[in-house]
């Protein structure tokens, strides 16, 4: 039911895109913004703890906008976009013969509290559905209050993160 009225007032007052304005397409983020994403090159970026890390993109523009708008505006329609993104830069690195589990990062609790959600649990369902693996929301657990990383330099970033999770 609750989708049906969402379709109805979507249909009378057209969603606009976040990022252009226009309601061609009526949804929050239209093709040609997305199109505008900045793929990084289909590479590792680091290995931590052995393990290959991958960075799908570059923090300006559109993503950053992207990420802020689902992080700190409460606009939730665009997880799919930020999953859509990593999911299509996923299928240029994947090996398709494993099998993967979606881990996202979690909050601290007062931070999840304050913002009525985590973001990316959105994103991982949004993953999830894209491309079959299960979101794991249980291994790992935030237990330290971090500072915002934002405005941090990757030295800072390490120190703040540094035994925050278990």
């Amino acid at each position: 039911m609750k989708n049906l009225l969402t379709n109805i007032l979507d249909w009378i007052y057209k969603k606009k895109c976040y990022f252009c304005g226009r309601s061609n397409e009526n949804i929050k983020m239209c093709s040609q913004c997305f199109d505008e994403l900045e793929y990084l090159p289909f590479e590792t970026n680091r290995e931590i703890l052995n393990k290959k890390t991958y960075c799908a993109g570059v923090y300006e523009s559109n993503l950053q906008k992207l990420i802020r708008g689902l992080k700190y505006h409460r606009q939730k329609d665009l997880a799919y976009f930020q999953a859509k993104f990593m999911y299509d830069y996923w299928q240029q690195i994947s090996n398709k013969k494993e099998i993967y589990q979606i881990v996202p990062i979690p909050l601290f609790k007062t931070r999840e509290k304050e913002r009525k959600y985590n973001h990316m649990n959105l994103v991982a369902e949004e993953f999830s559905k894209l491309s079959g693996y299960q979101v794991n929301s249980e291994l790992i657990e935030r237990i330290k209050d971090t500072k915002p990383q934002y405005k941090l330099n990757k030295t800072q970033r390490m120190e703040n993160l540094a035994n925050a999770f278990k």
